[in-house]
């Protein structure tokens, strides 16, 4: 086996995030309050502009996240083709973070309290 030395998971897309300093600070500076009023699900991934999220856990317990805003635009034909503008590129992330990101659909039911 090659040297894998963490485990890519790729989360459930979301919508696009247009605010990219305030995502970046808000991963970075652990605000998970913050951030979890930025992630907002997607209609369908086939037509909107979404966010396509990659984590990656280390062996050595540290999380990284890379993640690419997938834009949609239209030809002349309604054809519909997507391009890729990076929002960042492996971050250092905390668990909480990785667990924000990764549970963004199934943790909703916990936030009722």
């Amino acid at each position: 086996e090659e040297n894998k030395w963490f485990d890519e998971t790729n989360v459930p897309p979301l919508a696009r995030f247009h605010d990219k300093p305030t995502l970046i600070k808000a991963m970075v500076t652990n605000d998970l309050q913050l951030l979890s009023l930025m992630l907002n699900p997607v209609m369908d991934i086939k037509t909107d502009d979404h966010a396509k999220i990659s984590l990656y856990d280390a062996e050595s317990g540290e999380n990284y996240v890379t993640i690419g805003n997938e834009i949609a635009t239209t030809n002349s034909k309604g054809e519909i083709s997507f391009s890729t503008e990076a929002v960042v590129n492996f971050l250092k992330i905390s668990q909480e973070v990785a667990n924000s990101l990764k549970g963004n659909q199934e943790d909703a039911n916990s936030l009722k309290g």
